[in-house]
């Protein structure tokens, strides 16, 4: 009997600890700051470094594209102790043809040259009018296969714009459902709660060095003063030059920003949010 007793409260403090070390990993996902890495650079080539790192490192996350060359992903827990890299290459094709020997004809010898050269017979002459009855049809069913690919490139052309018209009747339909009287509290509710979620997502750090043209003159002033809004901008290191001159819409520099976020805000969200039935009905409506 002792010894069965003594099982049980082995197990029982196993349990224990288990609970307990799975009580604190959630308070410290929730409680503790993820800091923010993101950073986007176009110069020669575009390249996107975006990484999420919770305090003391316990979990991470980053993923790397350079234009398309490199794709890389990777996500650690417990300090590195399971780690996982998705990692994609585009591999050119450096391969190239071995030198080999190649005999041309005017390399053989005269001897093999008239072995293998075949006898040729005397040419046969045609009538006329065969060659011109051939000419005629071999000028008359290109044309006609010709109009054949139009007449079908339109009628292709005419049903695909039918298709995307119902598309955005069907979308119009859906939004016009959405934006009804019975989903304006819904509305209000989601729209608050991301714009708080917004503000505590602000960057504390923002180091930016670009020039940029949206196109058109007016445009890229409009931008340029929203970006004066920006209060993580307004820093001595940073510089934005705008191109009024250009016709033609470019990015070259880089923008990297850095921030953190605490887990627990976007709980909070998703439970003010879910806990209307207007929401949910909203959110998981077909």
């Amino acid at each position: 009997m002792s010894v069965f007793l003594l099982i049980l409260k082995w197990i029982g403090i196993v349990l224990l600890w288990i609970l307990g070390i799975l009580l604190f990993i959630i308070l410290y996902l929730l409680l503790a700051p993820f800091h923010l890495s993101v950073r986007f650079e176009n110069r020669d080539t575009f390249k996107i470094d975006a990484r999420i790192r919770s305090f003391l490192s316990f979990a991470g996350f980053r993923f790397y594209k350079d234009d398309g060359l490199l794709k890389e992903t990777t996500i650690h827990l417990f300090w590195g102790a399971y780690k996982k890299v998705d990692r994609e290459e585009d591999e050119e094709d450096d391969e190239k043809e071995e030198p080999g020997v190649i005999e041309s004809e005017n390399e053989k010898p005269a001897d093999e040259k008239a072995e293998n050269e075949p006898v040729k017979e005397p040419a046969i002459k045609e009538p006329a009018v065969q060659k011109e009855t051939i000419r005629t049809v071999s000028k008359s069913e290109p044309e006609e296969e010709d109009e054949l690919d139009k007449a079908l490139d339109e009628l292709d052309a005419e049903n695909q714009s039918g298709a995307a018209d119902e598309k955005k009747e069907n979308r119009l339909d859906k939004i016009k459902a959405m934006i009804s009287e019975d989903n304006i509290f819904a509305i209000k509710v989601i729209v608050r709660e991301v714009l708080i979620l917004l503000k505590r997502l602000m960057p504390d750090k923002c180091h930016v060095d670009f020039e940029y043209s949206i196109g058109e003159p007016d445009l890229t002033g409009e931008t340029f003063g929203a970006f004066a809004c920006i209060p993580a901008l307004l820093n001595r290191k940073n510089r934005i030059v705008p191109d009024f001159l250009s016709d033609t819409p470019y990015f070259k520099g880089f923008v990297e920003i850095k921030g953190k976020i605490f887990l627990i805000f976007v709980v909070t969200a998703l439970v003010k949010v879910l806990i209307h039935k207007e929401c949910r009905d909203l959110i998981f409506s077909k």
